[in-house]
């Protein structure tokens, strides 16, 4: 029986419908709704009103996903979704950019995204682990003996499979791979194959990890490679002391300026997690360190934190620097801080304390000497008299 050519003709186009639905665009009436949708949600972002955005910009990906700015309203969603926090959202937004927008040309920027997320590079098949350190040229070529399936001399054509490749070397040797990543960073300071790779640098515990961010957030031309040193600085892994020893060599060279000022600029957080670290350092010479530290910085919340930390280490010569603080440091504010360094300490007299407070120049105006800290000091008084 002959099959009617429109029957046939509408069972064609029926198939291309459900199987390519990408070639379909949208028309010019949906393209221009589309626009004013994602018109909404920016001018939301713009204004803070980062719930708004998100609402607008989804209705638009959601009523209109082949639009002509589809893949640009995608990447202010993820941009939006970070800005609320919702970081596991925007991860997942980000690991299906690609897929959806294959020739995007907001890619890159979506990178950046992603390495701001410290998400993995995306899956590129199996992953094949190297015994051996290669080496990264540009262009990088697979070595034979490293290729595991893939062809002989294969060219990589894609980041992801670098950034794989260079995981799998700082897994094997940390220090040789820091040493290759300070090169490509010279090169290209926004390197992604390096960049992507930072967290891996800074779970890897090499002694090498610390000075290389130190030295990359001071001297990076790219301020994201700068952010994401800092970043990174604050979440090292202090495997075998390597914070510690690196913090001690970093104060005992001409470095100590440079090291100060990314220390300055670092949050509060960050700068906690670093001294958290140095305290746990067994070697006396970090108190030295920490002294040269305090009196290199002028940033005064910076200062007492150094004050604080060395208020954990029970050695003597972490008291006499904290007194020496207390009873000659011209900051009223940073003075006080030592005090109550001194009071949380278990081998301070008391009487060397009130003596302290008593010699303690008032200001003008004069904050008072908290409560709190004159019912500590009697306290440890009634205690020891």
């Amino acid at each position: 029986m002959k099959i009617p050519s429109l029957l046939i003709t509408l069972t064609i186009a029926g198939t291309l419908a459900a199987v390519s639905p990408q070639l379909h665009a949208q028309t010019p009436v949906q393209d221009a709704a589309a626009k004013a949708l994602f018109r909404e949600g920016r001018d939301f972002l713009d204004d803070g009103k980062y719930a708004d955005a998100e609402k607008r910009f989804r209705e638009a990906l959601s009523k209109y996903p082949r639009a002509e700015q589809a893949d640009r309203t995608s990447f202010y969603l993820i941009a939006t979704l970070i800005k609320l926090g919702r970081t596991d959202e925007a991860s997942a937004e980000v690991l299906s950019f690609n897929r959806k927008y294959p020739q995007s040309t907001w890619k890159t920027d979506v990178e950046e995204k992603r390495i701001t997320l410290g998400l993995p590079a995306a899956p590129f098949g199996p992953v094949y682990r190297i015994h051996a350190i290669p080496q990264i040229p540009a262009p990088l070529q697979v070595p034979a003996r490293y290729s595991a399936g893939l062809s002989v001399n294969t060219v990589m054509p894609t980041v992801s499979l670098e950034q794989e490749v260079f995981r799998n070397s700082i897994l094997v040797n940390a220090n040789i791979a820091i040493t290759q990543a300070r090169e490509r960073l010279k090169a290209n300071p926004s390197d992604p194959v390096i960049v992507s790779n930072f967290s891996t640098i800074a779970g890897s515990g090499s002694p090498q990890a610390f000075p290389f961010f130190v030295t990359i957030a001071n001297d990076a031309p790219i301020p994201n490679t700068q952010t994401q040193a800092r970043f990174w600085i604050g979440r090292l892994n202090n495997a075998e002391d390597s914070v510690g020893k690196a913090f001690i060599a970093l104060t005992s060279d001409r470095s100590l300026p440079v090291f100060v000022e990314v220390l300055n600029q670092s949050n509060p957080g960050e700068r906690n997690n670093v001294l958290r670290q140095v305290v746990q350092h067994p070697s006396l010479e970090k108190v030295v360190a920490l002294e040269k530290v305090f009196n290199a910085t002028t940033v005064q919340p910076f200062r007492s934190q150094i004050l604080e930390s060395a208020a954990t280490i029970p050695e003597s010569a972490a008291r006499d620097f904290i007194t020496d603080v207390a009873k000659n440091e011209p900051e009223y504010t940073v003075r006080l801080s030592a005090i109550q360094a001194l009071v949380a300490r278990k081998d301070v007299d008391a009487r060397v304390l009130t003596d302290i407070i008593r010699t303690l120049p008032l200001p003008s105006p004069a904050p008072p000497v908290s409560i709190r800290m004159k019912k500590d000091v009697r306290a440890k008084s009634g205690t020891e008299n």
